[in-house]
């Protein structure tokens, strides 16, 4: 089991356990929990609009798990987990978006973090109630 997420040492995180599987051929013998919403592209100054790079909305969430698939150098993400809750998604966006890369076969697993119970407990519900993958760690 592999822990990381899109921004951690400015993204060298995600890029060196690519690798490092790659070179050992064992991505199905490994479990990697990856996590996005925090800026991943915070030390790229050549970018100027951040805005589509941080946050839980729909164009955040896809460039983050695209991003973490090249650098990871895999085809899926055994669990991928919303690091913290914006204020700015709403529920529905966030649980369409993620159910999406769930049923395009990107993520296996949806973890939650450092979010209230009750937005947790909304969102898997709407989840339940409209046929979406709820979060299940």
């Amino acid at each position: 089991f592999i822990d990381t997420a899109n921004n951690y040492q400015n993204e060298s995180s995600e890029e060196f356990i690519g690798e490092w599987m790659e070179k050992r051929g064992n991505r199905d013998q490994m479990v990697i929990a990856t996590e996005f919403t925090t800026n991943f592209k915070a030390g790229d100054n050549s970018i100027k609009q951040r805005v589509n790079y941080t946050g839980n909305n729909a164009k955040s969430l896809h460039l983050s798990v695209e991003a973490s698939l090249k650098k990871l150098r895999t085809d899926y993400i055994d669990i991928l987990y919303l690091h913290w809750w914006d204020y700015d998604t709403s529920v529905e966006e966030v649980m369409d978006s993620l159910h999406h890369l769930v049923a395009s076969g990107k993520v296996v697993y949806l973890g939650i973090s450092d979010t209230p119970a009750w937005i947790v407990a909304q969102a898997n519900q709407y989840a339940r109630d409209h046929g979406k993958t709820p979060f299940v760690i």
